[in-house]
């Protein structure tokens, strides 16, 4: 699954607004964003947001209960913007950005480990 579109937040309570509400993105929040070419909706659960670029970033899993379906388990990373209009939306990441922001995530991913791994060390001395 690539996202080439803009992506705005969905939600189910009418008196939902995101700048009123940060917690809409909170780890473990579930998100529902829809294709602003072709209205197609996505869901997808919060796992993790960093700071890269002074830009900030989601991490998201797709959510569906079909293990044949091809996004299962799939994560995807998205930047957070504000448009003019002040909404808070989540952008698709271009060729570049993408390349630059997974690396940096990866990168991430690996010290944690690494300081997982002393941590544990530390505990078992």
């Amino acid at each position: 699954m690539l996202f080439n579109n803009l992506f705005y937040f969905a939600a189910d309570d009418e008196g939902f607004s995101p700048e009123q509400d940060e917690e809409f993105l909170d780890e473990g929040a579930l998100i529902v964003m829809e294709d602003t070419e072709t209205g197609e909706e996505y869901s997808f659960e919060m796992v993790d947001q960093f700071e890269f670029d002074d830009n900030i970033y989601c991490v998201l899993l797709t959510v569906t209960e079909d293990e044949d379906d091809e996004n299962y388990g799939e994560w995807v990373i998205t930047r957070i913007v504000e448009e003019e209009n002040g909404e808070i939306c989540l952008m698709s990441l271009d060729e570049d950005e993408n390349d630059r922001v997974y690396d940096e995530y990866d990168r991430l991913l690996e010290e944690y480990a690494e300081t997982d791994e002393e941590y544990e060390d530390d505990e078992n001395d």
